[in-house]
């Protein structure tokens, strides 16, 4: 079973080495510097830590504002591929 808790732990620590920039699980990631380029960097980060591809309709602001929404399509995509 996937613990969120660890989920989130890797995304913080994808988007820190990728954009330099450390958040919480709350904070909306345009808000705290993340820009486009850093964005899409973090999107290939994730996918190739968690060896999952997000889907085109999951990639909007909606789905990836917050490392907690983030997290949760993370663990939607690993349980869909089992």
């Amino acid at each position: 079973m996937i613990k969120k808790n660890n989920v989130i732990a890797q995304v913080q620590n994808i988007i820190k080495n990728q954009s330099g920039i450390s958040v919480n699980e709350q904070d909306i990631l345009l808000d705290k510097g993340i820009d486009s380029i850093s964005m899409i960097n973090i999107i290939i980060g994730i996918e190739t830590e968690f060896n999952i591809e997000f889907e085109p309709v999951d990639l909007n602001y909606k789905s990836l504002r917050s490392v907690d929404c983030i997290s949760e399509k993370i663990i939607e995509q690993i349980k869909k591929a089992r």
